[in-house]
């Protein structure tokens, strides 16, 4: 392919992903940011529990809907943009193809957060304060939400090697530090998610602390894509 043609791909490849940057960002307020700040003012430090409520749930499996809704489109505008630039350069397939995955991952979560919302009571009597316990109620609410937990954290992680391998080749390709930023914390994300799936196997001060900035760790990866994107479109000599 010739270079002209190659840099209007990788022209139209930067504007989706801006697109999907900004949604990222959205997206990571939503399923992350305001969990977080929520259950942080609702926590009791003097008790060491938290107060919980069917209402606390509910709040909680609206924001996870809207926030996988986001993601989703930002997976869709990122495999977008990958899928663009994979007519001047072959090696993005495996970045479309994972992002996906990734897609499904986050549909999957949608139906997560149906099965939060709808059964807020039956989620609250399983915790008991104890919030740490999430998952395991979560899984046991029913044979639906158990499945589509699963099939959102293997999609969300499989999704989450395709924007790791996606920006690192696209820091290649433009020589972009945002880009390769971007790359290293969502391979930091991948590795704090799994850690998160663990965490109760492994009782570290360190890793709880890095658990607990996970949602903030999250907002800046779409914002290094952001700048990335933006900087190659006014700058585009790519190829």
């Amino acid at each position: 392919m010739s270079g002209a043609v190659g840099g209007r791909a990788g022209l139209q490849g930067d504007r989706r992903i801006v697109v999907g940057a900004v949604l990222g960002i959205a997206a990571g307020v939503l399923l992350g940011v305001l969990p977080s700040l929520l259950f942080t003012v609702l926590y009791s430090g003097s008790t060491g529990s938290l107060p919980l409520g069917a209402s606390l749930f509910q709040t909680t499996g609206l924001l996870v809907i809207a926030g996988a809704l986001l993601f989703l489109l930002s997976f869709s505008f990122y495999r977008g943009g990958f899928a663009r630039w994979r007519h001047a350069d072959p090696r993005f397939d495996w970045p479309v193809g994972l992002c996906l995955v990734g897609s499904i991952g986050a549909i999957a979560v949608v139906g997560a957060g149906i099965a939060i919302y709808s059964s807020p009571s039956a989620i609250e009597s399983c915790l008991h304060g104890r919030p740490s316990g999430w998952s395991s109620c979560l899984f046991g609410l029913s044979p639906w939400a158990a499945l589509a937990t699963s099939v959102g954290i293997v999609g969300g992680a499989l999704g989450g090697i395709g924007l790791v391998s996606g920006f690192a080749l696209l820091a290649q390709r433009v020589r972009s530090a945002a880009f390769a930023g971007a790359a290293g914390v969502y391979a930091l994300l991948w590795v704090l998610g799994a850690a998160s799936l663990i965490g109760h196997l492994v009782a570290l001060a360190a890793l709880n602390l890095l658990l607990a900035g996970l949602p903030w760790v999250a907002l800046l990866a779409p914002f290094l894509v952001l700048a990335g994107a933006t900087r190659a479109l006014i700058a585009p000599g790519r190829l």
